[in-house]
């Protein structure tokens, strides 16, 4: 399975001072780290290691190669993807932007997933928490007035 998560090493000190300067370079700063905290994950092990099979992610010795080949997927795959320093290595990785457009999906996915549809309200209430909970998608859980799980990508 590769390197895996049990081998990876702590979040070292020396790069938190380099991964809050460029979080702080970002026009919408305050919303990333106080609003949403959409950026804290970087302080997660899956910042640095993919969820679905723990190996570790592609790392970019410098932001502007990581900036090029998030330009670079943004084209491939019709949707947003941002760059971050990691704390647990020297390098840079690229993450898709939670919420841009999805990443192209097979049809034959799109048509199983129809049966799954809920309304567009942001509130559970309006979900049918019951039968999404049925897909038994790997570490689903309910969060902020939606659900989080594993992507259709991601290995088993």
């Amino acid at each position: 399975m590769g390197i895996v998560l049990n081998s990876i090493k702590k979040i070292r000190l020396r790069y938190i001072g380099i991964w809050l300067e460029d979080q702080l370079r970002h026009p919408d700063w305050f919303n990333n780290l106080v609003v949403n905290r959409s950026v804290w994950g970087a302080f997660g092990i899956y910042a640095h290691a993919r969820r679905s099979d723990g190996k570790i992610k592609i790392s970019y010795v410098s932001k502007a190669q990581a900036e090029k080949a998030a330009s670079d997927m943004s084209k491939k795959y019709g949707a947003t993807f941002t760059v971050y320093k990691c704390l647990f290595c020297e390098g840079w990785h690229v993450s898709k932007v939670a919420n841009s457009s999805p990443v192209m999906i097979e049809p034959e996915r799109t048509d199983s997933l129809k049966k799954y549809k809920t309304t567009s309200t942001a509130e559970l209430s309006g979900m049918d928490t019951e039968k999404i909970l049925s897909t038994h998608i790997p570490d689903l859980v309910q969060v902020y007035g939606g659900f989080r799980g594993r992507t259709l990508s991601s290995a088993k």
